[in-house]
């Protein structure tokens, strides 16, 4: 019986000694429970509820980049769909991000490299190739994105992203906008989405005539305009987008890539509306 929360919080940290520190967190979070049924007679029913969500725990400095962080969340029982409360306890390694100085941040702009300060992106979705794609990446084996239940057929989408930041070579983040118009596989009803994004993007292999990008968004807050589609009860209108893909940027380059001509080409987007 899968269930999933996702949600905003905001934390707060206390240094306790020279490299111990103890954090909290609360906000707000969706909770979705997809149900069964045996022999046709429904045993749980689906669930799709607000929940404010708590947390805390330790963190301790490895070093100037690394914090290892240790904690637990909670979400409280709601008692309309006989759902318990929800406690998750995680562990792991916390990157930090630095202010660069006058110098670097310089060095950075003028390094030769594309980073686009804007970027306005209209894409057209296609079923034409099936979903082994979406499929493979939502899998139990290898589960990068949340699964969803309704299938499209074809698409139309608008975006728009703004870096915010990016070092002297690979790696940069931006902020974005999108409009998606959908069409779905089953019954051709036609929805819409309106998205807000951060989008991670590792410019991994630079050529002379061209620099080749992999990027990567998730859980990206999303209004859906019909939550029955196909005959499927997705849920509530606020979902999540996921989405990856790569591309190409080939274009003149100059010591200023902001202010550069530059075309560039996406070369594949596999997104997924998550309305489970």
């Amino acid at each position: 019986m899968p269930t999933n929360v996702a949600g905003f919080t905001i934390k707060s940290r206390l240094p306790v000694k020279e490299k111990f520190s103890i954090y909290g967190e609360a906000g707000l979070g969706i909770v979705t429970r997809t149900g069964f049924a045996i022999n046709n007679i429904q045993v749980v029913k689906n669930a799709n509820y607000s929940a404010v969500l708590l947390g805390g725990g330790l963190e301790y400095v490895l070093n100037n980049k690394l914090n290892f962080q240790a904690g637990l969340g909670w979400s409280p029982a709601y008692t309309k769909s006989n759902e318990p409360a929800t406690i998750f306890f995680s562990g792991g390694l916390v990157f930090n991000v630095h202010k660069l100085s006058a110098t670097k941040v310089i060095e950075n702009q003028n390094s030769g490299f594309i980073f686009p300060t804007n970027l306005i992106q209209v894409g057209y979705t296609s079923n034409i190739l099936g979903y082994g794609v979406n499929n493979f990446f939502s899998n139990t084996v290898f589960p990068i994105f949340w699964g969803g239940d309704v299938e499209v057929a074809k698409g139309i989408s608008i975006h728009y992203q703004r870096n915010v930041f990016h070092g002297r070579k690979v790696f940069s983040l931006d902020w974005g906008t999108s409009f998606s118009y959908w069409v779905s596989k089953n019954e051709k009803q036609r929805f819409y989405t309106i998205s807000i994004f951060p989008l991670f993007r590792f410019t991994a292999f630079h050529f002379k005539m061209a620099d080749l990008y992999f990027n990567y968004s998730v859980a990206g807050p999303s209004f859906i305009s019909k939550v029955d589609i196909d005959n499927i009860k997705t849920g509530k209108k606020f979902t999540f987008q996921d989405f990856m893909g790569m591309g190409i940027y080939t274009g003149k380059k100059g010591k200023s890539m902001q202010r550069s001509r530059y075309f560039i080409i996406q070369m594949a987007t596999f997104s997924r509306i998550t309305t489970v």
